[in-house]
C-alpha cells in the first residue's frame, strides 16, 4: 500500500490507536479485553519514556495501525529467559493493524520504519516476544534474520464468547540484528 504514511504517534492519535488496539487484541488468538481509557493512558505514558518509539500508520488522514518499541533494559521479565545476554538491544513490543487493512503490507511497513528509527538511535539488536498462535508476526521477523532463542509457557486470561478463561499459551522470543 504505497498510500500509507508512517509517522510518530501524537497524543491526538490516542483515541484511534486505542480503538484499533482494543479491537485487534479482542480477536483470535488473543481474546484479550482492554478498556480504551486504559490503553490511552498507557500509550500517552509510554510516549514520555526515554528512547520509546511509537509509530502510527496513516491512510487518507486516518490512523490504521501502530507499533511500539523501547529499550530492552525495561524488560527485566524477559531478559532472564534468554540463553545469553543481548547487548545494545531494543524491544519490539506491540504491532497492530486495523482488520480492514491487514494483509496489505501495513505491519511490515511499520516494522521497517521502526527499525530505521532504532538503527538511527544506535541500537544493534532487537528482541521480540510473541505467541506461537501469531504466525503473521513470525512471518515478518524470520525473513529479517531473527532467530528463536527461547520459549515461554504462560497462562493467559482470555475472554471467549463472553467467558473469561485461563488458557495455556506458548510464547517465543526472537532476537535479531538491526
Amino acid at each position: 500500500m504505497s498510500d500509507i504514511t508512517i509517522r510518530p504517534f501524537t497524543p491526538e492519535d490516542a483515541p484511534r490507536v486505542a480503538q484499533i488496539y482494543c479491537n485487534c487484541f479482542a480477536e483470535n488468538p488473543w481474546f484479550e479485553l482492554f478498556e480504551p481509557a486504559e490503553v490511552i493512558t498507557e500509550f500517552n505514558d509510554m510516549n514520555t519514556w526515554a528512547n520509546c518509539i511509537i509509530l502510527v500508520a496513516e491512510r487518507d488522514g486516518v490512523v490504521i495501525g501502530g507499533t511500539v518499541g523501547y529499550p530492552f533494559s525495561r524488560r527485566d521479565d524477559i531478559a532472564p529467559l534468554l540463553p545469553e545476554p543481548v547487548d545494545n538491544a531494543f524491544y519490539y513490543a506491540e504491532l497492530f493493524v486495523d482488520g480492514a487493512f491487514r494483509n496489505n503490507g501495513v505491519a511490515t511497513k511499520l516494522v521497517l520504519e521502526r527499525e530505521e528509527y532504532v538503527r538511527q538511535m544506535g541500537y544493534e539488536n532487537a528482541v521480540v516476544r510473541t505467541s506461537t498462535d501469531q504466525p503473521i508476526i513470525l512471518e515478518i521477523y524470520y525473513p529479517r534474520g531473527f532467530k528463536l532463542v527461547a520459549e515461554q509457557d504462560v497462562i493467559s486470561t482470555k475472554v471467549i464468547n463472553g467467558v473469561e478463561q485461563q488458557i495455556p499459551d506458548k510464547r517465543v522470543i526472537l532476537v535479531g540484528k538491526i
